[in-house]
């Protein structure tokens, strides 16, 4: 039996054990990793792994996607996905107080200090110490201010930026419309 349908063997046992409906139930705890379209829920030292669904998994706030540190609850479901594994399907993440390197009030325009570039965008520190990455649009077209402008890790910047859900993990990208260099 490989370890991906033990997994699923596991949660559905403990599912039954547990009193878990398929109609869904409520986890509390700290998110102690996050993965592409899951995160792991630290529940006073029980660990277990949640699948977001595309599409359908909501999060309170809207304008937040779950980071290490948060402390969350969330509402979900035992099913089985396309490949026939057990998986508990979070139907709503619910922001209870927020970690250390949470975003979930940016407005844009915001000014803050490159500390990483890319061809598909570039991070950034924030005022309050959150590095976070901002997008480019598809081709990467962004209007550059000055025009021709090359980003540097160290240049202090403002970007203006508009949200974006990814349609495979439904976490939030920010995405950069415009670069401006700070004089």
């Amino acid at each position: 039996m490989n370890s991906i349908k033990l997994l699923g063997l596991v949660i559905g046992i403990y599912a039954a054990v547990n009193g878990v409906s398929a109609w869904g139930d409520e986890a509390t705890g700290t998110i102690s990793d996050t993965g592409f379209g899951t995160f792991k829920l630290d529940e006073k030292g029980t660990v277990r792994l949640f699948s977001l669904v595309r599409g359908k998994s909501q999060y309170e706030p809207a304008s937040w996607s779950p980071t290490d540190g948060d402390k969350v609850t969330v509402t979900y479901s035992v099913k089985q996905n396309k490949r026939g594994v057990t998986v508990l399907a979070v139907q709503k993440t619910k922001l209870d107080k927020a970690g250390p390197n949470t975003v979930t009030d940016l407005t844009s325009p915001v000014t803050a200090t490159i500390t990483e570039t890319g061809t598909t965008g570039l991070k950034v520190k924030l005022p309050k110490g959150q590095i976070i990455k901002f997008d480019y649009k598809r081709g990467g077209r962004v209007e550059k201010v000055p025009a021709g402008m090359v980003d540097a890790i160290g240049d202090k910047v403002t970007i203006t930026f508009h949200t974006e859900r990814n349609r495979w993990s439904n976490n939030v990208n920010f995405v950069a419309d415009k670069v401006e260099k700070v004089k």
